[in-house]
């Protein structure tokens, strides 16, 4: 009937555990997961501890320890989602409601802060790569990122205040539910508060990516214009070469992250968002959108973006290769002999 709302019924996670399609997917989610870890954890361990024990002290490389200790935050704190995931989506450590409140507060903190600091790495070098003799200030990109953390840190931090954790089979994560009291709170007032949380955290997630984006194409441009010839300028290549592989594979990562979490912020405020419960909507309403969008774009693509990263830099960087090779040889020379 035209009077009806046309929002279909949130899918049952308990049917869905029945069937060969959760099996199959589920599967290849938690073995995919766990093959980033298995890479990203070591890797990215290795990788700080080439970057602090690199004598030059500049603003590169201290950007690349925050982005490796970020990294290594990540991969530890999605541990308990392999679990969840190998056991049928049951919310094991998840269970505990202050477990939940700190887990999710972390992982959207480390979420948007690594994207930060991506964006910083991506902006200074191409900055470096446009005016060769502009020495970016460190106190400043450092003052920047401390803000940047004062700010998500109090924002997330309301939206907290009004809204309950509780573990969501669907999204394969904690997430926050907002309840109020009808007769002395106005959801309205509430529901904008969310719609505004999501909104930030939209923009927050999606600004990053379309600066790197941005970044890329100029450094990318000016790279093929400019060759250097003398060593000491082929080093300075090489790294921008590495600084723009780096914002490639960002933004392969978060694409599916912003996307998703843009069309969650637009069902929040569709025709049914006065409605507390509505969700998930017409566009998550599909088994694929409602058990998959969430693990692949919050989790999936995050982990897999921090086992890339090591990846990256064994790749690129020759100190790095060296690095690792010694520590081969050592672990060789007294575990295998």
């Amino acid at each position: 009937m035209s009077g009806e709302s046309t929002v279909k019924p949130t899918p049952d996670i308990s049917a869905f555990r029945g069937t060969l399609e959760y099996r199959v997917y589920d599967g290849i989610l938690a073995f995919g997961l766990c093959a980033c870890l298995l890479v990203g954890l070591p890797g990215n361990c290795i990788a700080l501890r080439y970057f602090l024990r690199k004598e030059k002290k500049n603003l590169p490389t201290l950007l690349y320890q925050i982005a490796c200790s970020l990294d290594i935050c990540s991969s530890v704190i999605h541990l308990p989602v392999v679990v969840s995931l190998l056991n049928e989506r049951n919310p094991e450590l998840f269970d505990n409601p202050l477990f939940c409140s700190i887990w999710s507060f972390l992982a959207l903190l480390l979420l948007q802060i690594s994207m930060f600091v991506v964006m910083l790495q991506s902006i200074s070098r191409t900055i470096v790569i446009v005016s060769p003799f502009y020495k970016v200030n460190k106190a400043a990109v450092l003052v920047a990122q401390l803000l940047y953390l004062m700010f998500h840190v109090a924002w997330t931090a309301v939206y907290f205040q009004h809204s309950k954790p509780f573990w969501s089979p669907g999204a394969a994560q904690c997430a926050r539910f907002m309840e109020f009291d009808v007769e002395n709170e106005d959801p309205v007032k509430l529901l904008m508060l969310k719609t505004l949380y999501f909104t930030n955290r939209s923009i927050c997630i999606g600004a990053p990516p379309i600066v790197v984006f941005f970044s890329f194409v100029i450094s990318v441009a000016q790279l093929r214009k400019s060759q250097f010839q003398n060593a000491n300028q082929t080093e300075k290549y090489e790294a921008s070469v590495t600084i723009m592989y780096f914002s490639a594979v960002f933004l392969f990562c978060n694409f599916i992250t912003f996307v998703n979490n843009v069309l969650y912020t637009i069902v929040i405020n569709g025709p049914d968002a006065s409605k507390f419960g509505s969700y998930p909507g017409v566009i998550y309403s599909s088994k694929f959108m409602f058990f998959y969008s969430w693990p692949l774009s919050d989790i999936f693509c995050v982990v897999l973006n921090a086992s890339l990263n090591p990846l990256l830099y064994f790749w690129r960087m020759k100190g790095m290769k060296q690095s690792v090779q010694r520590l081969v040889k050592i672990f060789c020379m007294n575990y295998l002999t």
